[in-house]
């Protein structure tokens, strides 16, 4: 039900985090990564820096709802979010999406780029091969 609503929401970007919930399961930064990327699909910077800044500050009812919870399980529904989780998954999407030249030269020259790309190259050698595709 997340998912289909980030693919036909209306709702703001700013609003995003509320309605769909940054916590570290899947139903919540799933739909979350998703509506940041089906908003922005041809760019980089505005939706992984709108996934990275999607800490929420908890209401009361919030703080009240994560009190029933253990230590283990607060972490999984954390207060605020698992923005890198969510940044990440944007950053995939966007970037499966447009290819490399997409990505915006300061995110290049992070360390093992080079090595990360290799990676990706040869998973998709992998994938070619597996299914009698050639590239």
């Amino acid at each position: 039900r997340a998912i289909r609503s980030a693919i036909h929401t209306t709702i703001e970007p700013h609003e995003a985090p509320a309605v769909f919930g940054t916590g570290t399961p899947v139903e919540q930064c799933m739909p979350l990564a998703l509506y940041y990327f089906l908003r922005y699909p041809s760019h980089f910077r505005t939706p992984v820096q709108l996934a990275a800044n999607s800490y929420r500050v908890d209401s009361e009812q919030e703080r009240r709802r994560l009190k029933a919870y253990n230590w283990s399980e607060q972490v999984l529904y954390c207060a605020g979010g698992n923005t890198g989780g969510i940044c990440a998954l944007v950053g995939a999407l966007v970037g499966a999406h447009n290819g490399l030249k997409i990505i915006d030269e300061q995110f290049v020259s992070v360390e093992g780029f080079d090595h990360i790309v290799l990676l990706g190259r040869q998973l998709e050698a992998l994938r070619f091969k597996r299914s009698g595709h050639h590239s």
